[in-house]
């Protein structure tokens, strides 16, 4: 699973070992990384992003594959768009974690 970001990448859902993990892909430019801050353990399954809200530039959502599993929602620091370069929008500290168990 997984799902598109705003800025076109790719972050796919891979569940590991009993974990998971995030990967954005660009199929534009071949960059790859694991996403450090949607990353927070889980059986990932899908990703999401909602950038309607006018209070901040943009949410992110993942959720598990598992019936008991949490929707987590992400929100980065306003610091993670300042560098110019949107690899960092999901990987740049401080953001805020929201968690909600189904």
């Amino acid at each position: 699973g997984g799902g598109r970001t705003y800025w076109n990448t790719w972050v796919s859902c891979e569940e590991w070992s009993g974990g998971g993990y995030c990967w954005e892909v660009d199929p534009h430019t071949g960059h790859t990384a694991k996403v450090k801050n949607v990353d927070e353990g889980g059986q990932y399954e899908s990703f999401a992003y909602d950038d309607q809200d006018p209070d901040v530039t943009a949410r992110f959502f993942t959720t598990e594959d598992r019936g008991d599993g949490a929707l987590i929602r992400y929100t980065p620091h306003p610091d993670a768009y300042t560098t110019n370069n949107v690899y960092d929008i999901l990987n740049t500290e401080n953001g805020d974690y929201d968690f909600l168990v189904l």
